[in-house]
């Protein structure tokens, strides 16, 4: 004949705390090191086929080159030479105008006597941002002076960073006229060096 045993509240608790103490155990010591035991499998496993003359990548397809090219062409093509620089002052006035600021003065500044000279790299003081040694600073600022409201220099200066060239805020002064705003913009076009 077999008996049972009472369950008491003490050997329920001491049942409980034993299925805690080994769950915790399992997760705490063994499953941490399954997962290191699998990452150096794998390590291994990647070791072993780079060793055997494997690629580890699959080859670039003939597609995708081509649309690397694809990319790569229309990125320069954003960049501007010095020679373009008029054609950038006239895309930054229709934008402006396109967001509706009310255009007072445009005007390309401080290009020497030769515009097609060679740029050279920016001043680390010309750009509050790190450029690539690659890129370099056209010679020449726009200057933007225009009249809006707030939503529009905010749309102007969103829009500025998605055009068809690259240019770069170099500074933005803002202040309150007859009830509007009233900003000068300095804009500076980059250009790829290679």
């Amino acid at each position: 004949m077999i008996e049972k045993l009472p369950v008491t509240p003490a050997a329920a608790i001491a049942v409980a705390l034993v299925c805690v103490i080994a769950i915790g155990g399992y997760f705490g010591l063994v499953a941490p090191q399954r997962r290191a035991i699998a990452q150096l499998e794998r390590q291994l496993k990647a070791a072993e086929r780079s060793s055997a003359g494997v690629a580890s990548e699959p080859p670039i397809s003939d597609a995708e080159r081509a649309a690397w090219v694809r990319v790569d062409t229309d990125v320069r093509q954003r960049f501007v030479t010095p020679e373009d620089q008029h054609r950038t002052l006239v895309e930054v006035g229709q934008l402006a105008r396109a967001t509706g600021m009310n255009v007072r003065e445009l005007l390309l500044q401080n290009v020497g006597a030769n515009p097609a000279a060679p740029a050279t790299t920016a001043p680390a003081m010309t750009l509050p941002f790190p450029m690539s040694p690659k890129l370099a600073v056209n010679p020449g600022v726009i200057r933007l002076v225009a009249r809006h409201r707030y939503p529009d220099l905010i749309d102007f200066l969103d829009r500025v960073g998605h055009g068809n060239t690259y240019v770069a805020v170099q500074s933005l002064d803002t202040r309150r006229v007859e009830g509007y705003l009233e900003s000068e913009i300095k804009l500076v076009s980059l250009r790829w060096t290679e």
